[in-house]
């Protein structure tokens, strides 16, 4: 691992310090808090191989001969227009395969949906969300009905019934809460075990 300075770092990949800040600014060389660039950095490395490949000339920069070698690389370096189609081209590259991985592992995992080794939790979600919501409402106005019935034939007054609803939507909700929490739990089991086959 070595640590350069941005004027070691340009000299070392063959260009000047103005055009190394162009590639800082587009992410392509990754430079530290302290304004150092470590060549141990996968992206750093990446990018000194890149400009080794295009004949560009490379040279290993000391730290007592940096200040040389700057001073020539300046007067010598110079864009060339084949490099940027170059690498354009090895771009667009990278996304063509980048997108056919994702379309592949898309593919994969809609296989394993249809052979039933995936579980399907969009639809599942839907299916339990309709289905927990018509029980519940279903079991509400049955209640209802209920205490209806108790208050006629008890003679219960209206505050009475009133009191009798409130507690049942009471205790109705502290039961819901409850199976949220077991469903959870459930949910998380199963997810492990699933995931383990």
């Amino acid at each position: 691992m070595a640590l350069y300075s941005k004027k070691e770092f340009a000299a070392l990949c063959g260009m000047n310090t103005r055009q190394l800040s162009v590639y800082i600014n587009r992410n392509k060389v990754i430079c530290r808090d302290d304004e150092t660039i470590d060549d141990a950095d996968p992206v750093n490395s990446g990018f000194v191989e890149i400009r080794k490949s295009k004949g560009k000339s490379v040279r290993v920069v000391a730290k007592k001969q940096a200040k040389k070698t700057v001073e020539k690389s300046v007067d010598s370096a110079g864009p060339s227009p084949g490099s940027e189609l170059l690498e354009l081209e090895k771009r667009r590259k990278t996304s063509d395969l980048e997108l056919k991985e994702q379309e592949k592992a898309l593919k994969q995992l809609q296989i394993l949906k249809a052979q039933g080794k995936v579980v399907p939790t969009d639809l599942v979600r839907n299916l339990f969300s309709v289905h927990f919501k018509e029980t519940h409402l279903g079991f509400k106005q049955m209640i209802d009905v209920l205490i209806s019935e108790i208050g006629q034939k008890y003679r219960l007054n209206a505050n009475q019934i009133a009191e009798l609803r409130a507690k049942s939507v009471e205790l109705l909700n502290k039961i819901i809460e409850k199976n949220v929490e077991n469903s959870k739990r459930s949910v998380e089991t199963l997810v492990v075990e699933f995931s383990a086959k």
